[in-house]
């Protein structure tokens, strides 16, 4: 199993490419502004997409969602409380982006504890509310992608709609009880993990 990561857009948003260098299955996670990117990517490594993961609802992380279902006949999954934001322009923030009316509906919603297989490519569901009602991490073997959950050195904020300060308390104390190797995979910035998180991110150091 192989991770792409793919940031390179006005928004420093990361997007990313699981995949299986044998069987080709692909997964895309958050394709944000990175469309072209994303579609070199998967057809330079002859890749066959299965899904669309989505950490949660905001629009700086679906942007290409539907352009990339439309392209590759797959479907979209997001927690069931973050799909009234793919729904509602005004709660993904499209028009704050200059992206209009974008809005639209998962194929599937997942809960908290769901595991999310394509083929071989297995994730596990973790709902991270904080930075949104539905916000989710999902873990792969020793990866974990956190989306706007937790990032390196820092967390997402919790000042728009479905923010909550004593929900990402909880949301970061859940991840830190993964083992401290664990590869995190945020939603913007650099990569790190778990136990480095524990030392040095402010947030994780004062869960107590």
């Amino acid at each position: 199993m192989k991770v792409e990561k793919i940031g390179r857009n006005r928004y420093a948003v990361n997007s990313y490419i699981v995949f299986d260098e044998i069987t080709k299955n692909a997964v895309i996670i958050d394709p944000a502004v990175n469309y072209t990117q994303i579609v070199d990517f998967i057809q330079n490594r002859n890749l066959k997409p299965a899904g669309i993961l989505l950490t949660h609802g905001h629009i700086d992380h679906i942007a290409d969602t539907i352009v990339l279902k439309e392209k590759y006949g797959i479907d979209i999954y997001i927690h069931t409380k973050d799909n009234e934001m793919l729904m509602r322009s005004e709660l993904n923030l499209a028009p704050t982006f200059g992206y209009g009316d974008l809005h639209f509906s998962s194929d599937n919603l997942f809960k908290d504890n769901d595991l999310l297989c394509f083929e071989n490519l297995k994730f596990q569901v973790i709902h991270t509310p904080g930075h949104t009602k539905g916000g989710a991490c999902f873990l792969i073997e020793n990866i974990l992608f956190t989306g706007d959950t937790l990032f390196n050195g820092s967390i997402g904020r919790t000042d728009l709609y479905g923010g909550n300060d004593e929900h990402m308390k909880a949301s970061l104390h859940k991840l830190s009880l993964y083992d401290k190797k664990t590869v995190v995979h945020p939603g913007h910035g650099a990569s790190s993990t778990i136990g480095a998180e524990l030392l040095d991110n402010p947030f994780m150091r004062n869960l107590c």
